[in-house]
């Protein structure tokens, strides 16, 4: 049964949200491993709209993907999926994953950008 996803706008994201579209690739060779990329765009702050061409179909699909992050760790929640063909429930990305050192440095610097208003507190 396909699920229909609505357009979104592309809102400005939080950087770590931008990891999203960076692996969008990856994670569609994950949950639909014949399938072909095509774009990504962010939706929300931690929400991505990833489309891409289906292997077996040939037919264009989208997904809708959130970032989740607790403590040094995030996965993704695969919200929506419209493809023909269901997507692999034994995708990595929905497992809890460690965060790399980047990762761990940007969600800090994004704690410290929130607090205190958006200034930098080592100027």
């Amino acid at each position: 049964m396909a699920i229909q996803i609505f357009a979104m706008l592309a809102l400005p994201a939080a950087a770590q949200a931008a990891t999203i579209c960076e692996a969008a690739p990856n994670i569609v060779s994950c949950f639909h491993p014949t399938a072909k990329y095509l774009e990504c765009s962010m939706s929300g702050r931690d929400t991505a709209v990833i489309r891409f061409k289906g292997g077996i179909t040939g037919r264009p699909y989208a997904m809708q993907v959130r970032s989740e992050r607790k403590d040094n760790f995030s996965r993704l929640i695969l919200l929506d999926d419209n493809a023909a063909v269901p997507p692999s429930q034994k995708c990595g990305y929905l497992q809890w994953q460690p965060l790399s050192s980047a990762e761990k440095s940007d969600s800090v610097q994004n704690a410290l950008s929130e607090l205190t208003g958006g200034s930098n507190p080592k100027q």
